[in-house]
């Protein structure tokens, strides 16, 4: 399922509509038949939600690479830094959705010495 396809099934549950994986927000909507009752969002609304989409994709990578760093403060029985707590506590708070507000990743703190 494309990015824009999935950001629109996030925004009207339960519909039902064709794509391809090329397909734009603008190309979905003429895609949808009316539904009664259901109000179509907009283009703008649906970019919002892919964004929201790749910002939780990005995140939950980025979480996943940082576990590599943990790995090596544990071989190495060096303290993991605060900063690096941090910044793994708002990319799992990003990946799993309880961070509504953010919309780009924290940055990533210096590699720990001695790792």
């Amino acid at each position: 399922m494309s990015k824009y396809a999935k950001a629109l099934v996030n925004l009207i549950p339960g519909v039902s509509f064709s794509y391809s994986d090329d397909s734009t927000s603008a190309l979905l909507l003429s895609t949808i038949s009316p539904i009664q009752g259901v109000t179509l969002p907009t283009s703008s609304a649906i970019e919002s939600e892919y964004a929201k989409i790749m910002l939780v994709e990005a995140a939950t990578l980025a979480l996943t690479k940082s576990d590599i760093t943990m790995l090596r403060c544990t071989e190495a029985a060096i303290a993991v830094p605060a900063a690096w707590n941090t910044y793994r506590k708002s990319l799992r708070a990003i990946s799993i959705g309880t961070d509504k507000v953010s919309t780009s990743l924290p940055i990533q703190p210096p590699f720990v010495a001695g790792t």
